[in-house]
């Protein structure tokens, strides 16, 4: 093992040399160009010295003091800086800003200025402060002005006010994208679907329809047609070659995998693939089901932690873990190849990666290359193990106990809904994102059973041969080469994309977040000692014990 991260650091040292001394950073004409770039990337401090660059020799461009606060909000409240060191983001500066120019007597000055306080408090949430502000501007036909008071008044539920503003800054052709979405969401909290036909039918309005808001729209009023090509346009326009190299690759590493651990009948690649193209073609099933959710029972993130915890257990995670089941369930049906423990282990994962290859595209987008590696170490072996825990359900009935399968079968669905969700929950809700660190010892807690799971899988095969159950050292070996090459991968697409310099702070932040892990994964993950007949408990640590196996005359 330590010969092998020798190797693997050499060749990244290489790598990084050769890039660094062949490939040039962009260059650009002028910060605009310069800040846009670092606004696509995600680079928003350095996105923020630009805008302060420019707002330097043109103070009164609308434009740009909206693009620079967007960005600046853009930027994570905290942020980690070593092991236990977190930043928070500094808006006393950007507030100061704005409120010095509304002490003046230039008039435009001014009204940037009380635009500006009004579009930072209601960041905020401070909607009182921000109307306050807002109230205090002169030129009422200002670019964005409208919407955001039509975006307060909706906030604050004065929906009469809000639709009047809307309205006004798209009679003014300013804010179209802006006014437009806020408008559709206004009129699906208020159940207006006469309105939201009226808008569909828009031509103009429809160009400017962000994808999630358009989808819903559709679904409200039941255009079916409309609801379809937005879901095909929303995931075509998310792909790039860069997000597919990556998510393909995630794909074919753990594929690979999956065919090392089957080792003592191996499954064929054509029912393993199939099944994989099953989870990535019933992944689309997940937009349909948690819009009929979100919409028919107004179940959302935001109400409370009580409630987000139900939201990612039911919302998401239960959905999740339904449409990736269900390949699983038309294999059995269809196959008859399913006949060992780990057979089951193998196509619940192969239809987990075929979903989480489809959400990785959308992931992956152009300002998303740099979260490639973190995919691949986390949330794509987190989708195996929910889809594996489903599997091991009908594993016990059928080799184990025996007993009714639909009852094992339901239960283990709720247990990985829930473990999903549990995962999920730290890391979108508001109210707990702040420690998330708990779904890293989740994370790294169901890495290790996901390893009891294809060892008592693998030990209770009816074709168990001893001379075929050490894979360890070669997994081990293939894994920590192959994720390795996921974080270089990382590295050359965002490098080629936009440069070293990019291409080095994505590596470095990869490292830090992700070299640990990847010896954990390629040793938790390759350390199989198939015992024939023993079944390892997964959580509590008891005796082990090797019961006579039971299979059931009945194929699940």
């Amino acid at each position: 093992m330590n010969k092998s991260i020798f190797i693997v650091i050499g060749v990244f040292i290489l790598i990084v040399f050769l890039s660094s001394t062949f490939i040039s950073n962009p260059t650009f004409k002028n910060n605009t160009d310069e800040a846009a770039f670092n606004f696509k990337i995600g680079q928003y401090k350095e996105a923020e010295k630009c805008y302060l660059k420019l707002l330097q020799f043109d103070s009164t461009n609308i434009e740009l003091h909206h693009q620079y606060i967007i960005n600046h909000f853009k930027i994570p409240l905290q942020e980690r800086h070593g092991k236990s060191t977190f930043v928070t983001r500094d808006d006393k500066d950007i507030t100061y800003y704005y409120y010095y120019k509304t002490q003046g007597t230039d008039s435009i000055q001014n009204d940037v200025g009380c635009y500006g306080l009004g579009l930072i408090y209601s960041y905020a949430d401070n909607y009182s402060t921000a109307l306050n502000w807002l109230n205090q501007v002169k030129n009422k036909s200002m670019k964005y002005y409208n919407t955001s008071m039509g975006y307060v008044y909706k906030q604050s539920q004065y929906y009469s006010y809000a639709a009047y503003y809307f309205k006004e800054e798209g009679k003014l052709k300013g804010d179209y994208t802006g006014a437009y979405n806020y408008y559709l969401d206004m009129c699906i909290e208020t159940h207006k679907k006469e309105r939201i036909i009226k808008l569909l039918n828009d031509t103009v309005a429809v160009k400017y329809l962000k994808y999630n808001k358009l989808r819903t729209a559709y679904y409200i009023v039941g255009n079916t047609g409309g609801y379809i090509k937005t879901v095909y346009n929303q995931f075509i326009d998310n792909i790039n070659s860069g997000g597919f190299m990556g998510a393909f690759f995630i794909l074919i590493i753990w594929l690979y995998f999956l065919q090392q651990i089957d080792v003592f009948q191996k499954e064929t690649w054509g029912n393993i693939i199939i099944t994989c193209i099953m989870g990535m073609i019933f992944s689309f099933g997940t937009f349909i089901i948690s819009d009929f959710i979100n919409i028919t029972f107004q179940f959302k993130l935001g109400e409370n932690p009580v409630s987000d915890f139900f939201y990612c257990v039911f919302g998401i995670g239960a959905v999740e873990e339904l449409v990736k089941f269900i390949p699983v369930l038309i294999m059995l049906k269809l196959s008859k190849s399913i006949d060992e423990p780990i057979d089951y282990i193998i196509y619940a994962s192969a239809s987990a990666l075929g979903f989480a290859f489809i959400e990785n595209l959308l992931y992956f987008h152009e300002g998303g290359l740099n979260s490639i590696h973190g995919r691949a170490l986390s949330a794509v072996i987190s989708h195996m193990f929910n889809s594996s825990v489903i599997a091991y359900g009908l594993i016990l009935c059928r080799f184990r106990f025996g007993g009714d399968k639909y009852a094992y079968l339901f239960f283990a669905y709720l247990i990985a809904s829930a473990s999903h969700g549990f995962y999920d929950f730290w890391l979108i809700s508001e109210y707990v994102i702040s420690y998330k660190i708990i779904t890293m010892v989740f994370m790294i807690f169901t890495f290790i059973v996901y390893n009891k799971i294809i060892t008592n899988s693998l030990n209770n095969s009816s074709y168990f041969e001893e001379n075929k159950k050490n894979i360890t050292k070669r997994l081990k070996n293939y894994l920590l080469y192959s994720l390795s090459a996921v974080l270089l991968i990382e590295y050359l697409i965002v490098t080629f994309r936009y440069g070293p310099t990019a291409g080095g702070n994505a590596l470095f932040t990869s490292i830090i977040g992700g070299a640990y892990l990847t010896i954990f994964v390629s040793t938790g993950l390759s350390k199989f000692k198939p015992n024939p007949g023993e079944w390892i408990p997964l959580i509590i640590l008891t005796t082990r014990d090797k019961p006579k196996p039971v299979y059931s005359d009945v194929p699940i």
